[in-house]
């Protein structure tokens, strides 16, 4: 009881003693007290004892990197890249569906089967264009094997090789027509010539006239210019039919892109199609077709099949699949059932990907400053739903439009969402952690009290002393608060008492104060 009488008796002269720290006692009558500066207005001082009992406790001001913390509330979006509304992109009837609401779904499993005229008639156009195709490569490879040929056999009738020899080598390359052509006209102008040659050692021997030897090299003459003609005009119609050939070729391949590009449009992937035949790939263009039968011989390109054009008989040509573009969850689905139309403007299916999802918050523009670097700012966010989980997000955009009824941006963040806790539409309690390389002094939040409009701090300056500082600050954090102004760093700032501190200050002002 003593003991306790003494420390209330000591608590009385708290913030009391003069400025030389030695006691002095106040009589209870007597004239007013002197009134304190205003520096000493805000010193606190206790004793050791004194301080043991209320609990002071301090702890010196660091300097460090700051971390400024951003809480707004926010929800959860799907994943705009992973999100999609399914639409037939023909006009038809529903002949199947294959899903319902919540499923979860593969890229490439069919959702719906849909009956179209647009894509019957499409698939019909890019086979009739497949098959002329066909024809227009056959029709092409032969006419290149002819030109080639035929220019070599043109070469070797100038070289002026026997017949003989001719026969042997071109056995088994084909010519054409030309074949006949060159070799008649060749074996007359051989014969034209070597008539001439008896002719003329007749005429030598003086056993024919001149008149008949004249007569001879005139039929010579002629003979030639046929058979020069003759080498001229098939090598430059052979080269005329090999260009048009190579055109008819092109064209073909274009009504085929063409076909294909129309299908495509409708929806339905020609490479990956049951009525078109398997192994169906795109026409290999007339150039690089010509580059490769450079290198192959004429043997081989004889023999080369023509690809043969079969729809398959087990699918109607009208019939396609809606596929899933990507693996996700079928979040909504149109009342379509099998027999009612559909049209393009219809969204039969909602899939989205939850695997990872979006966190939507809106950050006030004065905030922005401290999102430009992304790899320094944290995201954490809370859900009622599940209380004791708090959940991370990394940013991806801090906005660059003013929302103008709210006056604030947009901030979006991806977090993962391996088991799907997190729902599209949820509302959440987002903190924004940003952590600067600029370092201030800091202080642990419990040190900084609120004073109306103000933070304070009391920082002990002796022993037995508190002085109380202003302190500019943007507020506590989650566990420390930096301070730009009031604070040194190495100062020892209370973080345990304060409150009494700043009690006893307003007591000690009061009791001051003239009644």
């Amino acid at each position: 009881m003593a003991t306790a009488i003494g420390l209330a008796a000591a608590w009385v002269w708290i913030g009391r003693l003069p400025s030389s720290g030695s006691p002095a006692s106040i009589p209870e009558t007597g004239p007013a007290p002197v009134k304190r500066s205003a520096a000493a207005d805000r010193i606190v001082r206790i004793t050791a004892e004194q301080q043991k009992v209320i609990g002071v406790e301090v702890e010196p001001v660091r300097l460090e990197p700051e971390t400024i913390l951003v809480r707004v509330p926010g929800r959860i979006a799907p994943d705009e890249t992973r999100f999609a509304f399914i639409t037939p992109r023909a006009p038809g009837i529903v002949h199947s569906v294959s899903v319902r609401i919540g499923q979860d779904v593969k890229a490439g499993d069919v959702l719906a089967t849909i009956e179209s005229s647009l894509v019957g008639q499409a698939r019909l156009d890019l086979l009739t264009n497949l098959q002329a195709y066909d024809v227009a490569l056959a029709q092409a490879r032969w006419q290149e094997m002819i030109l080639r040929n035929t220019n070599e056999l043109i070469e070797r009738l100038k070289a002026e090789d026997t017949p003989e020899q001719i026969h042997q080598k071109f056995a088994d390359k084909p010519v054409g027509i030309n074949r006949g052509l060159l070799l008649t006209a060749y074996t007359a102008h051989r014969l034209a010539k070597a008539n001439l040659g008896r002719k003329s050692d007749l005429f030598d021997q003086e056993i024919i006239r001149g008149q008949q030897l004249e007569e001879t090299k005139a039929r010579f003459d002629s003979d030639l210019a046929a058979y020069q003609t003759l080498l001229d005009q098939t090598g430059y119609e052979t080269g005329l039919a090999n260009i048009r050939a190579q055109q008819a070729l092109r064209q073909a391949e274009t009504a085929v892109l063409v076909a294909r590009e129309k299908l495509q449009v409708l929806g339905v992937d020609p490479d990956d199609d049951d009525y078109l035949p398997k192994g169906l790939m795109q026409p290999v263009p007339a150039a690089a077709e010509s580059a490769g039968l450079q290198a192959q011989t004429a043997a081989a390109l004889a023999a080369a099949p023509t690809q043969v054009r079969r729809p398959s008989s087990k699918v109607p040509a009208s019939l396609y699949k809606l596929k899933a573009p990507f693996a996700g969850t079928i979040l909504d689905r149109e009342l379509v059932v099998p027999g009612v139309a559909v049209e393009i403007a219809n969204r039969i299916f909602t899939l989205a990907n939850l695997d990872h999802v979006w966190i939507e918050a809106n950050i006030n523009p004065s905030n922005l400053v401290h999102l430009r670097n992304d790899r320094h700012v944290d995201v954490r966010f809370t859900s009622d739903a599940y209380p004791e989980q708090e959940f991370e997000a990394k940013v991806l955009y801090s906005g660059d439009m003013v929302i103008e009824k709210t006056q604030t941006v947009t901030m979006l963040a991806r977090a993962e969402n391996p088991e799907h806790l997190l729902k599209p539409g949820m509302y959440i309690d987002v903190t924004v952690a940003v952590h600067s390389d600029h370092k201030v002094p800091s202080v642990p939040s419990n040190a900084l009290l609120s004073d109306d409009d103000r933070w304070i701090a009391f920082v002990r300056i002796g022993p037995e002393e508190f002085e109380l500082r202003d302190v500019k600050t943007r507020g506590p954090g989650e566990a420390r608060a930096a301070v730009f102004s009031g604070l040194n760093p190495g100062e020892d700032v209370v973080t345990h008492g304060a409150f009494k501190l700043k009690a006893e200050l307003i007591r000690m002002a009061s009791s001051d104060s003239p009644s």
